[in-house]
């Protein structure tokens, strides 16, 4: 609905310009240095980063299951009301307040699209359904990290508990270095999904809803 409509785009860029610009007088503007130390010094590490991107989605589903399969129900209950209780929160936030990747930004600000190409692209990237500029919030770091909460304080495998912080690790350098987020984005991501976290009983509003 909202394809060639250059205002809002030229909004989304401006917003985006906004958060560098504020970034970079917080001294936090690392995404551009990220992307090229990974670009010229460890080309194969894009291509590990690009499996991680992509099993955003995938890695979430096998979580909703193992949650169910072995926590408490009404740990399980708590944690699929945040989960959509943050996107509805998102969605919010990105519609009143559009904001370009900084992939998208002009060349002259030096960012490369490396998972929306032809050649680089996938299903997952490659659609007529994907919002490009829904940059703000960052739901692939809010849900890594939520995951990696979760794990650490439910999950009654030690093993899961062990490795659980790696994840979030991982997708905040794989945002960063396909140029997909803004650091910004990442911690506002965070803020959102723990705020759905701390208020998820608002979703049971809806149970009579449901039961229509």
């Amino acid at each position: 609905m909202i394809s060639g409509h250059e205002t809002i785009f030229d909004t989304a860029e401006r917003h985006a310009l906004s958060i560098l610009s504020f970034e970079h007088f917080l001294h936090l503007d690392v995404e551009l240095s990220v992307q090229r130390y990974v670009l010229e010094q460890k080309p194969w590490l894009m291509g590990f980063l690009a499996r991680v991107y992509y099993s955003h989605i995938v890695l979430g589903v096998i979580f909703i299951v193992y949650c169910y399969t072995f926590l408490q129900r009404d740990k399980y209950q708590a944690i699929r009301r945040t989960l959509a209780f943050e996107n509805v929160i998102a969605f919010t936030i990105l519609t009143l307040w559009r904001c370009m990747p900084p992939r998208l930004l002009p060349e002259e600000y030096g960012f490369i699209d490396v998972l929306h190409s032809n050649t680089g692209g996938s299903a997952w990237t490659q659609n007529k359904f994907q919002l490009t500029i829904a940059a703000m919030p960052s739901l692939h770091f809010g849900n890594s990290m939520f995951i990696a909460l979760c794990l650490l304080k439910f999950s009654p495998h030690w093993y899961l508990r062990a490795v659980a912080p790696i994840w979030p690790m991982l997708m905040a350098l794989t945002i960063v270095a396909t140029a997909n987020h803004f650091i910004l984005d990442a911690v506002v991501g965070a803020c959102v999904t723990l705020t759905a976290f701390r208020y998820n009983t608002v979703m049971l509003y809806l149970l009579p809803v449901e039961r229509v």
